[in-house]
């Protein structure tokens, strides 16, 4: 694999209207080699999936402008952007969690979630271990 190639599948799109959020995770990520782009509003998204080709998606379900699940339905809608997709959220009930399974969503984490669960996740989701 080349190094492109290998950079590009260690990116993460981190979209998340809490800058705290935003700056915990993206450092988190970071250490452990993980390039991060953020983004503060769902309708950000879409763009920013197609133009950075992330290997995951950390994305918040109660954004502004377009919440997480109108995001999820346009990715799924494009298929170049056929990227697994966590759902990080304080909004969503416990039973609403196989719903959003349902709905593609590769795992949900709850706010608050620990750096650590948030690292989990996305090596989890790449299914390499790393």
């Amino acid at each position: 694999m080349s190094g492109a190639q290998g950079a590009a599948r260690r990116c993460v799109l981190l979209v998340d209207d809490d800058e705290d959020s935003r700056i915990i995770y993206s450092i988190v990520l970071e250490h452990a080699g993980f390039s991060v782009t953020t983004a503060r509003s769902g309708d950000e998204v879409l763009r920013l999936a197609l133009a950075e080709m992330p290997c995951v998606i950390l994305l918040d379900i109660g954004l502004p402008v377009l919440d997480g699940f109108e995001v999820m339905r346009q990715l799924q809608a494009t298929p170049a952007c056929a990227i697994p997709v966590i759902a990080v959220t304080g909004r969503v009930m416990t039973h609403q969690v196989h719903e959003m399974a349902t709905r593609g969503f590769a795992d949900v984490l709850f706010k608050p979630a620990t750096p650590k669960t948030v690292l989990s996740a996305v090596t989890a989701a790449l299914g390499d271990g790393e």
